[in-house]
């Protein structure tokens, strides 16, 4: 439960850092909008979950299985992305995007 409370707190901060950056480029307005726009908008969204993990962790987390099983499901997540950077031009979107989420959905989330 620390933990979340710690990584929740390391996300804010850098949702700040984030903020401020894509503040400085400019926001523009929602009809034209600037390079910062979109920055500014990812990094409310991290400042809200990493609030929610500081606020209010969830004490019935548990890895299941164990911490090898966790790293097995890391390594498996950015092979997948790694492989859909590489196929994505060959293989176009829908087919190498099927196969991603097969993938992740499969061996990462252990769903059929």
């Amino acid at each position: 439960m620390v933990l979340d409370r710690i990584l929740g707190l390391g996300a804010a901060l850098l949702a700040a850092v984030v903020g401020v950056a894509s503040w400085r480029f400019g926001l523009g307005s929602p009809l034209s909008p600037g390079p910062g726009f979109w920055p500014f908008l990812v990094a409310l969204c991290i400042a809200g979950l990493g609030g929610a993990l500081v606020l209010r962790p969830d004490p019935a987390f548990r890895a299941s299985s164990g911490a090898g099983s966790r790293w097995r499901s890391l390594w498996i997540a950015l092979g997948t992305l790694g492989f859909f950077v590489l196929a994505l031009e060959p293989l176009g979107y829908p087919a190498t995007t099927s196969l991603l989420l097969l993938a992740q959905f499969r061996w990462v989330e252990g769903r059929p």
